[in-house]
């Protein structure tokens, strides 16, 4: 999957089936996640293996990574796109700016051969009901509206 320009950075690697894949781009962070999933540490990708910000083949990379400061494009969209190695077919995902986050899990398992690829648009950080981080609070009766989409690309 990638986020041309747009998302925290994941990987576009070929899968079993030759597909490729490319991960959100990251604007610069990932939310570093300890041995039970909750958030330690927010670190920049830039130069690690969480930095897909430039399409590249997710290959054997075990993904369990939460994105934030996504990067936008003009019409305040983060998208992350994931298409098949010859490239001709693809889908993307967007968000607005409802979603400041983004978790990527690639599902490995020790008893399961890589089935998926799965990207998580989220409204706060993980963990935020703890941290608070991102979280919205509403009064009574209030509201929030969110957008998101996924669109087919041929």
């Amino acid at each position: 999957m990638s986020l041309r320009d747009r998302l925290p950075s994941v990987p576009q690697r070929p899968n079993r089936e030759g597909r490729r894949r490319r991960a959100p781009r990251a604007r610069a962070n990932s939310v570093a996640l300890g041995q039970r999933g909750i958030p330690i540490d927010t670190l920049r990708v830039d130069g690690t293996d969480l930095d897909f910000r430039a399409a590249r083949p997710i290959g054997d990379a075990k993904l369990y990574t939460g994105y934030t400061d996504l990067e936008r494009d003009h019409d305040d969209l983060a998208r992350v796109e994931v298409r098949a190695r010859d490239g001709r077919r693809g889908v993307t995902l967007w968000v607005d700016e409802g979603y400041p986050y983004l978790m990527v899990f690639t599902g490995d398992h020790p008893d399961v051969e890589r089935p998926a690829l799965a990207v998580e648009p989220m409204t706060c950080a993980p963990n935020a009901f703890q941290s608070g981080d991102g979280l919205i609070r509403l009064e009574p009766g209030a509201s929030v509206t969110t957008t998101w989409g996924i669109a087919p690309q041929e």
